[in-house]
């Protein structure tokens, strides 16, 4: 049985003590050896092994932990939400959930969807758009105009404003 920290209970080992012993015993002579020596080579090889696939654990879980964190934070926007999926197409207002500018800092920056830049800090509305990005996006979304009595050409896409159409239609 291998050593458990304090107020766990032990995980049994298929190794035998004796046999982790002389292992470990062994382990810690080898560097008396030459280097080239096939001994040194053999346990260098199984050590490596051991040793690689530790690493690899570690940066996964690490790897893990950020994207995590990174997930939560993107999940609490308005356009990074889980549950969304179109509500503006459902006739529903796209709001941000937090009354906070920022609702939290990313562990692994990201880059900006329009200016490519990296950024941490998440914006409440846009969770792809860096801090000023985000800002002059808020700029135009918000700008409204009276376009009583006159026509407009709309080149490219346009979503058109149900909202104020519905608003209009009401009577």
């Amino acid at each position: 049985m291998t050593d458990a920290p304090s107020g766990t209970q032990p995980v049994p080992s298929p190794i035998d003590p004796a046999d982790l012993a002389t292992a470990l015993r062994v382990i810690g002579r080898v560097h008396e050896l030459p280097s080239e020596h096939p001994d040194v080579i053999a346990v260098r090889q199984a050590t490596s092994a051991m040793y690689k696939s530790a690493k690899r654990e570690r940066r996964r879980h690490k790897r893990n932990d950020i994207a995590d964190a990174n997930r939560a934070v993107i999940e609490a926007t308005a356009t990074g939400a889980p549950d969304r999926i179109d509500d503006e197409t459902r006739g529903l207002d796209l709001a941000a959930t937090s009354e906070a500018r920022f609702v939290g800092e990313l562990r692994k920056p990201q880059a900006c969807y329009v200016c490519k830049e990296p950024y941490t800090q998440v914006e409440a509305f846009y969770h792809q758009l860096c801090p000023s990005c985000a800002e002059f996006n808020h700029s135009k979304r918000d700008a409204r105009t009276d376009l009583t009595g006159k026509r407009a050409l709309l080149t490219g896409r346009a979503r058109e404003d149900r909202h104020a159409h519905r608003a209009q239609a009401a009577p």
